[in-house]
């Protein structure tokens, strides 16, 4: 006769219930995470076509309400309204109907008017907050914590922003031509990790050209230096009639924003020959959970209301003579 001892079943059904708990906990963190769309709305999307001049067109991809995207890896994929599949790359940007914008993973939100008057501050929005837009001005928070933003730009990664103005004027290499974006919107997309390349698209048209010299004008005097990523404040025109675009005081990089919200930001505030800027960041998380929940718990479902967590800390603050 064959005796099995006790504890060696013991630790046999222990291990097989480790094992298939560990599975499932595998499969849970690689399956698709599912978000709802609050309101109908679209992604833009480049899309190749021979009957467009350069082959490739501004489209937009519409959703509606209720329906639900899934994020995986680097893409999300939904239904659109002709319930068709559609996949994006995920940090693309949500255009909801009635105005507002939001991002499909964290992002930072950049107040270039606040830019342009000298201080560098940002706000780091959670995943499902939203950018609530009206009459071109976007507010965050609520209450007392609202902030609100005319001239602004949004960082979903270090490949793709969004810019916000009542004007955007898009210069190209020498200033041998210009396009107005007079959507409100533009979208920026570099498609080289060194920036040498990008897109810029708005819903309607789209350009794709080398950055070498090339930069955005918004209504503010603010610029963009598409190959450096140079945040500038503008000089009013000399007498002569020429560009003085980017030789006054401020200057940032968009690439020294963080998208991330566990990382902090601890760089020391460089003075210039005049003074330094404060710089704040902000960050901006969902409603808290139920009553079964614990206070201040992120949650993906779009939140009814939002609270900001102000944080000071010190970043990078240029002045140029």
């Amino acid at each position: 006769m064959i005796r099995k001892s006790k504890s060696v079943i013991t630790v046999i059904i222990l291990a097989l219930i480790c094992a298939v708990a560990f599975g499932l906990g595998a499969w849970f963190l690689r399956a698709p995470q599912k978000t709802e769309f609050s309101g109908d709305g679209y992604f833009l999307k480049a899309a190749e076509k021979n009957d467009v001049e350069n082959g490739t067109a501004s489209e937009q991809i519409w959703f509606a309400k209720g329906e639900s995207f899934k994020t995986e890896q680097e893409q999300v994929s939904f239904t659109d309204t002709e319930g068709t599949k559609e996949i994006v790359p995920n940090d693309s940007f949500i255009y909801y109907q009635d105005g507002d914008l939001a991002a499909v993973k964290p992002a930072s939100v950049m107040d270039l008017d606040d830019f342009s008057s000298g201080m560098i501050q940002y706000y780091t929005m959670d995943t499902g907050t939203t950018l609530s837009g009206a009459d071109g001005q976007y507010t965050l928070g609520d209450g007392e914590n609202q902030v609100s933003f005319t001239n602004y730009m949004v960082k979903s990664s270090d490949s793709r922003y969004l810019f916000g103005s009542a004007e955007i004027v898009l210069i190209m290499a020498d200033s041998s031509s210009s396009a107005v974006i007079d959507s409100g919107h533009a979208e920026v997309e570099y498609l080289e990790d060194d920036h040498s390349v990008a897109r810029i698209q708005d819903g309607t048209n789209i350009w794709q050209f080398l950055t070498a010299g090339a930069r955005l004008d918004l209504s503010n005097d603010v610029s963009l230096d598409l190959a450096t990523g140079e945040l500038m404040t503008s000089s009013p025109a000399s007498a002569d009639g020429s560009d003085q675009a980017g030789t006054s005081a401020g200057r940032y990089y968009i690439g020294d924003i963080s998208t991330d919200l566990s990382v902090g930001v601890d760089l020391d505030v460089k003075t210039g020959e005049s003074f330094s800027y404060p710089t704040y960041r902000f960050t901006v998380v969902n409603g808290e959970d139920g009553q079964d929940g614990e206070d201040g718990q992120a949650r993906s479902e779009a939140p009814e209301q939002t609270e900001v967590q102000a944080r000071e800390v010190p970043m990078e603050a240029l002045i140029l003579p």
